[in-house]
């Protein structure tokens, strides 16, 4: 996960939640978003201006977990999502959530500026290596 975050320089903070505890908290969640806000900033994330006070309003950030570490601590991710699919329009349609989240929840390595990926993502690749769906971008369509 963070070698994609960091190949993409995609903003991120991270922390770690017992998992047998149950899911983290809102407390929780509201720490790693003040976080991570305190990461921005105009040259990083230009359409947020002199409004970072204000982040995320319009603004789509993801939260992952990643639970492949069985017994131990869970690693929990929250990051900015990339430019093509992370500033809420002001006159969207219900449809964009779906559709951003389509774009991209994790980037693979190579994202960029998600147009090659998504061109990517609307071929019919029947013959997939297990190396290459590693690498590929999760996405939910």
């Amino acid at each position: 996960l963070e070698k994609k975050l960091k190949a993409n320089n995609l903003k991120y903070v991270t922390s770690e939640h017992e998992s047998k505890t149950g899911a983290p908290k809102t407390r929780f969640y509201a720490q790693m978003i003040k976080d991570l806000k305190g990461k921005l900033d105009k040259t990083t994330y230009p359409s947020i201006g002199d409004k970072t006070l204000q982040y995320p309003h319009r603004s789509r950030f993801v939260t992952m977990i990643d639970r492949r570490k069985k017994g131990k601590k869970d690693n929990v991710f929250m990051y900015t999502a990339p430019g093509n699919c992370r500033d809420i329009p002001t006159d969207f349609v219900p449809e964009w959530f779906v559709s951003s989240s389509k774009s991209t929840i994790l980037p693979n390595v190579d994202y960029g500026d998600g147009q090659n990926a998504l061109e990517e993502a609307n071929k019919n690749n029947k013959d997939e290596s297990k190396e290459k769906l590693q690498n590929s971008n999760i996405n939910s369509g």
